[in-house]
């Protein structure tokens, strides 16, 4: 019987730079009510101090593993997308691609309440996706929550957003939001592009 494990989520100002410092092992004293002459028993206790991982969109392109793409350079740093060629030395910011992260402002960047991990509401950011095409180095695609899909054919200098976030029964273009995952099938190599993309809780298209 007692407990095994408890596990603990603390939010607020400052909290893993109050709390670090209480990881280890603790000892633990009690008297227990069966204990009939009052005998003090000692045990251990562990305890862990682990700081919540940032959520981080990152890709690296497989046949370039120095280019890389990732939603957040730095701890602490706002969510903004980056571009590197050189395995991290040099970041470039990519704003044509933030700007349409936030649905040219509509989205924030980073909500305050909402669904992420663990099924926790305090708040997402918008990059759920990037992915290099392993076929072709100028093809790079990213997503966002709530923003859609975007495309660009030039190694991600210029992107275009290929979903209707907006008005989808109207333009007949569908809203893909919570892209997750993407696949490139060139058929035939070196012709037409089919791009497949698995979302969270919207199926794959």
């Amino acid at each position: 019987g007692g407990v095994k494990e408890v596990i603990l989520l603390v939010t607020g100002s400052r909290v893993y730079s109050n709390l670090k410092y209480e990881g280890g092992v603790h000892r633990v004293q009690r008297v227990p009510t069966t204990e009939a002459q009052g005998r003090i028993h000692t045990s251990t206790a562990t305890v862990a101090v682990l700081p919540e991982a940032d959520d981080v969109e990152v890709a690296i392109d497989p046949n370039d593993p120095q280019r890389i793409i990732a939603s957040r350079v730095g701890g602490g740093q706002p969510t903004r997308m980056f571009l590197t060629t050189d395995g991290g030395t040099l970041w470039n910011a990519l704003p044509t691609l933030d700007t349409m992260m936030t649905g040219n402002g509509v989205f924030k960047y980073d909500t305050l309440s909402g669904p992420r991990a663990f099924a926790r509401r305090n708040g997402y950011p918008q990059p759920t996706l990037v992915a290099f095409d392993p076929s072709d180095p100028d093809i790079v695609v990213a997503g966002a929550t709530d923003a859609g899909v975007f495309i660009s054919t030039n190694g991600g200098t210029r992107w275009q957003l290929v979903t209707d976030p907006f008005t989808p029964g109207v333009s007949g273009t569908p809203h893909i939001p919570r892209p997750y995952y993407a696949h490139f099938d060139h058929d035939p190599p070196a012709g037409d592009i089919n791009l497949y993309l698995g979302t969270r809780g919207r199926g794959a298209w």
